[in-house]
């Protein structure tokens, strides 16, 4: 058994003896063996470095001792303390132990029935620990009270190592997610958050999408079973793929800078070895340079020696002067010897000074070369640390430009969505306006042309008698189609009108499903475009007829100076009246089709209504089955407290 292994033994059996309990069986045998040795119904799963006590039932006490011996604890990794019926006051006793604790870094505490209280003491634990990585509170109760999401909220912005945070079905409704949100916003560790089965709706979702314009750390939130709309949806997740590349990048960028830091240790342990080679080899060098000075001065003392013996042996000679002949050629013969000698002495002196030169020589271009190359790894060394010190400073200018970029994208996105919103309401606005113009105008001048006409008549009566039948009849032709033009134009001013009240009444059809129908929201407005640019056809035309009118009241102006061009005036103006008559069957056949497109859209309006309205249904599909999942675990949990009743008695 290892020693950090005992030393947990120790601390937890101790701390049963002093509350006068049995230690838990199935801790005990993890405690006594590497394998469980409990029967099967007790049996705990452990794997290394694992405490695994899923589905036990822990008293007070047996939590007290737990916890005190895993406050000191250095051998355990994992602790799983899931379905343990810890409530409220095990949960504080556990995370009392975890906040001196340095090695556990995943503690799973699901199906405990955790409020506010248990939430308050996590929260704390998180505060101070420093190791928790993985953190599992699925199917508790901390949403239910402000006060235990708030502390959590408090906790993870402090906190500096969680990385995954598990609080699926923990009754977290808008107001919770809001505070998480605010919690999260400067937190800098947490990777993965899974919220799934609670009750953020949409206020909940809009926090997260918010906080994501702050947090760049967060890689995943898991949010099904929340009734996030899937505009929301797709929002949060472009923002969270957005993290996750931005990580991605600053994971290379650290890589890339931890190569070239390598780079540079490596090129600068070269470089000293390179420097300790040439260091030996001068050193070497100098030894020898050392040896050939001794040489040099032996070789320089022999030479006195010889020259001394020459001396003494010329002195001999003179002294024998003309002695036997034969003792002058020994004398001779001796001395050519000592010549030679005295020769290949002076040569070896001469080649000990050339080897002394050259030694010189090379150890002044090796040291010349020594500082080249150390200077060469000098400047070699600063580039890189230049390159190194670029990098971050990159890295930070991308990061810095990457979060300026998004908030200024943001803004100009909701200020495009303003803008767009205020022109269609000026657009309806001025539109509205304007039809009212000009039918008011239309009225006015139809009016202005009904007592010219009177005024003309009058005329053509006292300057045409001879005509008068004649002229009466034309009169009443003209009167007929005056009329006819102006029911026409009443006919057409009512169609309009109802034109107009039927695109007012889509328009405020659409403003009510416009946060419903973002999808269709561009081509509603293509719609509404192409309608707008068939009413200023009409316009036109309407214009057109006005133009004609006026041409009609020019007519019957010129016939008061010219009888006998009357007739023919009046043919023409019969001839523009049945053009006038083509133009307004063209115009009613133009309704028609704008009736029908109108209908188009309303069909299209009812089947993305009828979409809603299945969308609805499976969401109350999915909630009656939600419904039925905690109805069948309320189910087990009370098989489950029976069976621990029948057991305890």
């Amino acid at each position: 058994m290892p020693k950090e292994m005992d030393a947990f033994k120790h601390a937890y059996l101790a701390k049963c003896s002093e509350l006068a309990i049995d230690p838990h069986r199935a801790l005990t045998d993890l405690l006594l063996s590497n394998r469980p040795l409990a029967p099967a119904s007790d049996r705990v799963t452990t794997t290394a470095k694992t405490i695994d006590l899923r589905g036990q039932s822990l008293t007070l006490k047996e939590c007290a001792a737990l916890s005190t011996a895993l406050s000191h604890d250095v051998y355990f990794s994992r602790v799983i303390l899931a379905d343990t019926f810890l409530n409220d006051e095990g949960c504080i006793l556990i995370a009392g132990g975890l906040k001196t604790n340095h090695s556990v870094t995943h503690l799973d505490v699901r199906g405990n029935s955790i409020r506010a209280d248990g939430a308050l003491a996590l929260a704390q634990m998180l505060k101070v620990n420093g190791s928790l990585k993985s953190l599992v509170m699925e199917w508790n109760c901390i949403g239910i009270w402000q006060a235990g999401i708030r502390s959590l909220a408090d906790a993870l912005a402090v906190n500096q190592t969680l990385e995954d945070l598990d609080l699926r079905n923990n009754s977290i409704g808008p107001d919770g997610a809001q505070t998480l949100a605010v919690g999260l916003r400067n937190n800098q560790c947490l990777r993965r958050l899974d919220l799934r089965w609670n009750h953020i709706g949409l206020l909940g979702s809009k926090a997260i999408a918010d906080l994501l314009k702050w947090n760049t750390t967060l890689e995943e939130i898991q949010l099904n079973g929340n009734e996030v709309p899937e505009e929301m949806a797709k929002v949060i997740a472009v923002a969270l793929d957005r993290n996750a590349s931005a990580r991605k990048h600053t994971l290379l960028h650290l890589a890339h800078a931890s190569d070239l830091a390598q780079t540079v240790s490596l090129l600068d342990a070269n470089h000293r070895d390179v420097l300790t080679d040439l260091r030996s080899d001068l050193l070497a060098k100098q030894k020898q340079l050392d040896a050939a000075c001794r040489n040099a001065a032996k070789s320089s003392e022999a030479y006195r020696v010889l020259e001394g013996r020459l001396r003494r042996m010329e002195r001999e000679a003179r002294e024998v002067g003309d002695g036997v002949g034969r003792e002058r050629e020994e004398l001779r013969r001796r001395l050519e010897e000592v010549a030679r000698e005295l020769g290949a002495e002076r040569e070896a002196h001469h080649q000990t000074s050339l080897l002394l030169s050259k030694s010189q020589s090379d150890t002044k271009r090796t040291q010349l070369e020594l500082d080249s190359v150390r200077c060469d790894a000098d400047a070699r060394i600063e580039g890189l640390k230049q390159d190194l010190k670029r990098v971050v400073e990159e890295l930070e200018r991308a990061r810095e430009k990457g979060r300026t970029r998004e908030v200024l994208w943001d803004e100009q996105a909701k200020r495009t969505h303003a803008e767009h919103e205020e022109a269609i309401r000026a657009a309806v606005a001025a539109t509205e306006s304007e039809w009212r113009g000009r039918v008011q105008k239309l009225e006015e001048k139809l009016r202005r042309v009904e007592s010219s006409h009177t005024t003309l008549e009058e005329d053509l009566q006292t300057l045409k008698s001879k005509h008068t039948l004649e002229n009466r009849q034309w009169a009443d032709k003209l009167s007929a189609a005056e009329t006819q033009a102006r029911r026409d134009a009443a006919a057409h001013q009512t169609s309009l009108e109802k034109t107009i009240t039927t695109l007012q009444t889509q328009l405020a059809t659409l403003q009510a499903t416009h946060d419903a129908l973002l999808p269709t929201h561009a081509r509603l407005t293509a719609a509404r475009d192409a309608l707008a640019a068939q009413l200023a056809a009409q316009t036109t035309e309407i214009t057109s007829l006005r133009a004609q009118l006026s041409d009609a009241t020019t007519h019957l102006t010129s016939a008061q100076s010219a009888s006998t061009q009357t007739e023919a005036r009046l043919a023409s103006l019969t001839a523009e009246l049945a053009t006038a008559r083509s133009q307004l069957t063209q115009r009613d056949a133009e309704t028609a089709r704008l009736r029908a497109e109108i209908h188009r859209t309303t069909s299209e309006v009812g089947r993305l209504e009828a979409e809603v309205g299945r969308w609805k249904r499976e969401a109350r599909e999915r909630e009656e089955e939600g419904v039925k999942a905690v109805e069948e675990i309320v189910v087990l949990v009370s098989e489950r407290a029976r069976r621990r009743r029948g057991d305890v008695r």
